[in-house]
């Protein structure tokens, strides 16, 4: 059973491990929503963890203002339990090798998708809420 387990992981990290690294978001490029206050820098890490777990970090400056949000998303296709200060739940999984997170809080639902380039040198992240749409360029650093 551990050798079946262990053979899934390495599976599905190989078949996403493009996916981890350290991006540099591109602002110029990036389009910010209604309501979305546009930051000046950004840094977005993902790792790639054991049992089909992701772990997101993202770190956004503006001014003096820093702020560094994390998730850890299982990518199963199950709604999960967030942790952190909005209670709420997040399904993730993949869809033709795009990585896609429903959130469902308190302050409503979201859909992010991730889309990487053929050359795997940017990702495009698409945060939507209701028919508002925020749209960030990530570089590969």
């Amino acid at each position: 059973m551990v050798a079946g387990g262990t053979f899934n992981f390495h599976l599905f990290a190989a078949d996403h491990r493009s996916f981890s690294g350290s991006w540099a978001l591109d602002v110029e490029a990036s389009r910010f929503g209604a309501g979305v206050a546009p930051v000046e820098a950004g840094v977005l890490k993902i790792s790639m963890l054991e049992h089909r777990l992701l772990r997101l970090t993202v770190s956004t400056s503006s001014g003096r203002a820093e702020k560094i949000t994390q998730d850890t998303w299982k990518v199963d296709d199950r709604y999960h339990p967030i942790s952190g200060p909005v209670p709420g739940e997040v399904l993730a999984k993949w869809e033709d090798g795009i990585l896609v997170g429903k959130k469902q809080t308190v302050a409503g639902v979201q859909e992010i998708r991730f889309r990487l380039t053929p050359d795997c040198e940017s990702l495009t992240e698409s945060i939507a809420s209701g028919s508002n749409v925020t749209t960030l360029i990530w570089r590969r650093q």
